[in-house]
């Protein structure tokens, strides 16, 4: 993955189609209102065929990374208290919207934190989330978020995700008595494993969620549009 300059090797970007959402997965993003309101707005006509692109788009391989200033966003000081440091941050661009990443490393060198900050249409969201992996063919993530938000999607069963509420203390420590459950030895953290181990997982990811109709293509015109706000050039095809 390309972690600087604004190159996309990306062939594809797709749409959530809200039509898609099963109602957990819509309880999940907004709560028994939006459960309620996307069933009789999305989910009966989804049932149906019908198909309701969201307006937001994701790309279908991550190909490039933009480097952050690790000074620019705001220290987490629970989680320097609980022994975390610092591997870096990043932006995403092939993603709708802005997005910062702070990624940490626990005191073991078996755990990442991510920290995300993202702006979307105007809307500001924080999300928090802990990610162990097993060793082995293939490496199997263990992924622990503070809220449903951060992941509402359901998942498939080797990719498995627990929502454990409450402060980073409670969350971390419920992670690693989670991953002890599993047993095995655990991969150890570092800047160059987390990319590409996410690019691995969010390739995977995304064509599981696509073939069960979750995602759509996205509509030619919103990709044109991202491209023209990053400033990304698309990598160009051989003849």
């Amino acid at each position: 993955m390309e972690m600087s300059g604004r190159t996309t090797r990306c062939r594809k970007w797709y749409e959530l189609n809200l039509a898609g959402l099963r109602l957990r997965e819509l309880q999940r993003a907004g709560g028994p209102g939006a459960a309620l309101f996307g069933l009789c707005l999305w989910r009966i006509p989804g049932l149906l065929g019908v198909r309701m692109p969201g307006g937001l788009v994701f790309p279908a391989e991550v190909t490039v990374a933009w480097e952050v200033d690790v000074e620019e966003l705001e220290e987490q000081d629970d989680l320097v208290d609980l022994g975390f440091r610092p591997l870096g941050a990043f932006e995403l661009p092939e993603f709708s919207g802005d997005n910062d990443t702070l990624l940490l490393r626990d005191r073991d060198r078996t755990t990442y934190c991510q920290v995300v900050s993202a702006r979307v249409k105007g809307e500001s969201g924080y999300g928090l989330s802990f990610e162990s992996y097993l060793a082995g063919e293939p490496e199997q993530l263990l992924k622990t978020v503070q809220s449903w938000k951060t992941s509402p999607l359901d998942r498939p069963g080797d990719f498995p995700c627990q929502c454990v509420r409450g402060p980073a203390e409670d969350v971390y420590e419920a992670h690693r008595e989670w991953v002890a459950s599993f047993g095995g030895e655990l991969v150890r953290t570092t800047w160059d494993h987390f990319f590409d181990a996410c690019v691995h997982d969010h390739r995977t990811l995304m064509k599981h969620w696509a073939a069960r109709g979750v995602y759509v293509e996205a509509r030619p015109h919103l990709v044109r549009k991202l491209l023209k706000e990053k400033g990304l050039r698309q990598e160009k095809r051989e003849a």
